[in-house]
């Protein structure tokens, strides 16, 4: 278990881009809750920042003023957390307005992504609420974010969606069982691409 302040670092899979914090293509990430930790990342060769606060609840939303001091004392991208609060990922009206009105602030205060998810009652990504909420984060890149993986099946819908990259966090087990996911997910998306470009005669 982390302590308060501390970082966890992810992989998110891009293309080489020569850039600090990429190396044989990926992206090293580095989720921080505090200034320290964000200028500690990008000493320590992070590619990216994501920000937030209560990392011992999966992350929430953190304040603009941390957002704001980052920003003054990093290079690198700040993607912001948008989660009003720990635990699930369903959430109410009101607390949907509170998500909304997050993203507004963040970006007015200088956040160079946003980060979010929300699944429905059963368990399913919640597609017409991440919709809406996408909608309001544009021209900013998304990162969806979701803390069980309920829905893994519907993974593959999100690359449809105009998401950047995929967070999905889990135990130990369930990340075994999700790394082997993930390969089947990127097989199947490659083999769509793959198709299509058949499809337009690029390759024979």
């Amino acid at each position: 278990m982390k302590r308060q302040g501390a970082s966890s670092e992810r992989k998110r899979a891009r293309i080489p881009s020569g850039k600090a914090g990429a190396a044989n293509g990926f992206l090293m990430e580095v989720c921080v809750d505090s200034v320290e930790s964000a200028v500690n990342a990008e000493r320590g060769g992070a590619g990216r920042i994501e920000l937030c606060s209560g990392l011992l609840e999966g992350g929430t939303t953190p304040s603009m003023g941390v957002l704001q001091v980052v920003k003054q004392y990093v290079q690198i991208p700040v993607f912001v957390m948008i989660r009003p609060r720990g635990g699930d990922f369903l959430y109410s009206d009101r607390e949907v307005e509170v998500m909304k009105a997050d993203i507004r602030l963040a970006k007015l205060y200088g956040a160079d992504g946003l980060v979010f998810g929300a699944l429905t009652e059963d368990g399913h990504i919640d597609k017409e609420l991440c919709m809406s909420l996408v909608a309001i984060c544009r021209p900013l890149p998304v990162t969806f974010h979701r803390g069980k993986r309920q829905d893994c099946g519907n993974a593959r819908y999100l690359f449809i969606y105009p998401f950047t990259s995929v967070t999905l966090n889990c135990s130990e087990e369930e990340q075994r069982r999700q790394d082997s996911m993930g390969e089947s997910i990127i097989t199947w998306c490659l083999e769509r691409i793959y198709n299509l470009i058949k499809m337009l005669n690029f390759v024979d």
